[in-house]
């Protein structure tokens, strides 16, 4: 039976940061202030101070199928990849970990009805602005509270809680034999499956109607 949307989340980023990820078993959380959109960065800031919190490190996972749009914008070029995990062994590894994760679908919310989440503080870090609706996102947050506050958070994470994961829809086949290879050497990822997307290439697709 197919994975429903809601079995999974994934996670588009680069190969040297999968690499990092299957080598070190751990997920890194990082400050959103370096985020591109700065209307979510400041939201979250405006979290941190409210809360009267030292930091608060982030990471983000799509909830749904593969888009053109996840790639495009966050995992562009030969050396993007998807790393889908099964997010209920995910889940469970988190909460294994020490207090002050928090994770959640996010929601979408307009301009004109952001106000309305005043009273929400603990929504803050889930909500985003409509536009970026289509991309599903669920996001897991780490809350520091002491004066060391850390600039990153390693979450341990095992290797069982990541499906399968998907090569860039532009990599060569060559070069993408190649690195599956590379990939499944690596210590506990032999059984690993590794696959280069078809999503800009589809042979079922191109074949299905007759002309």
């Amino acid at each position: 039976m197919p994975l429903q949307e809601t079995d999974f989340l994934r996670r588009y980023t680069s190969l040297p940061q999968l690499l990092q990820i299957l080598q070190t078993g751990t997920l890194t959380l990082l400050d959103p202030k370096y985020w591109d959109d700065k209307n979510d960065a400041t939201l979250i800031e405006k979290y941190c101070k409210k809360q009267k919190l030292k930091k608060v490190l982030a990471l983000c996972f799509a909830e749904s199928s593969e888009t053109y749009h996840h790639w495009k914008v966050y995992a562009e070029g030969i050396a993007g990849v998807c790393i889908e995990f099964n997010k209920a062994r995910l889940l469970k590894a988190i909460r294994a970990q020490k207090k002050g994760l928090r994770y959640g679908s996010v929601k979408y919310v307009r301009v004109d009805k952001l106000a309305s989440y005043q009273a929400k503080v603990s929504d803050w870090p889930f909500i985003k602005r409509r536009p970026y609706e289509g991309e599903k996102e669920f996001r897991i947050i780490y809350e520091e509270n002491s004066d060391d506050a850390r600039s990153s958070y390693s979450l341990p994470i095992p290797i069982d809680t990541i499906n399968r994961v998907y090569l860039s829809p532009w990599i060569y086949r060559d070069v993408s034999n190649a690195v599956r290879k590379t990939i499944q050497s690596l210590p506990n990822c032999a059984d690993l499956d590794v696959y280069k997307t078809s999503l800009v290439d589809n042979k079922r697709w191109k074949d299905a109607l007759e002309v």
